[in-house]
């Protein structure tokens, strides 16, 4: 904690619009005393549900509704001479049913059905609901969702367009760590875990 940072946390088009809107704000924020921005998710999503972009389709492809990878690294060498800490999200728990793993996983490739939990029953996802907390009961109730493309029931703790990550599947560490440096890439100082307190699953 430091009493010489004051932080905002904003979505973007709700402040000015887009990317270049919100380097335009710059000096108000300035006026404000924020020197900490936290962008709620700017990178690309489903065109419907998304969760406000936690469902991600891409982790370091700018929605084009924000503008464009050259606009925000423009905008964080601005923010950067204007002494203002820039954090974006990193949804590590899941991507949207878009993305383009869950894609091949619905095409009935294996190899990316198990970079998801998929089950061919209810077996195991009947187990797992003994234990688990439903985190919208009201609009999400449950955590599997039957995929009839795949035949199978796919976890999705969130919502039914949110696909949870295997990481007992080393590749899903490996490419996420992969998609980490890209969102490092984009130029801002803090980058914040999303949804950190559900990455490892566990009967029981």
């Amino acid at each position: 904690q430091s009493e010489q940072m004051v932080g905002m946390q904003m979505y973007v088009d709700r402040v000015n619009k887009d990317i270049n809107g919100l380097k335009d704000k710059l000096p108000y924020f300035d006026d404000l005393g924020i020197n900490f921005l936290h962008l709620m998710p700017i990178t690309t999503r489903p065109d419907g549900e998304n969760d406000g972009g936690y469902a991600v389709n891409s982790y370091h492809d700018i929605d084009s509704k924000y503008g464009t990878k050259a606009d925000f690294l423009d905008f964080t060498k601005k923010a950067r001479k204007n002494n203002m800490f820039l954090m974006l999200d990193f949804v590590v728990n899941h991507t949207s049913d878009e993305f383009e793993w869950a894609q091949k996983a619905k095409k009935g490739d294996l190899h990316y059905q198990n970079y998801y939990y998929t089950y061919p029953d209810r077996h195991i996802p009947d187990e797992f609901e003994k234990t688990m907390p439903e985190i919208f009961p009201q609009s999400a109730p449950g955590n599997f969702t039957y995929c009839p493309e795949m035949e199978k029931w796919v976890m999705t703790c969130f919502n039914s367009y949110q696909w949870d990550l295997n990481y007992r599947n080393p590749e899903v560490f490996i490419e996420m760590l992969s998609n980490l440096v890209g969102l490092a890439n984009l130029g801002v100082d803090v980058i914040r875990f999303d949804a950190l307190a559900f990455l490892w699953k566990k009967l029981g």
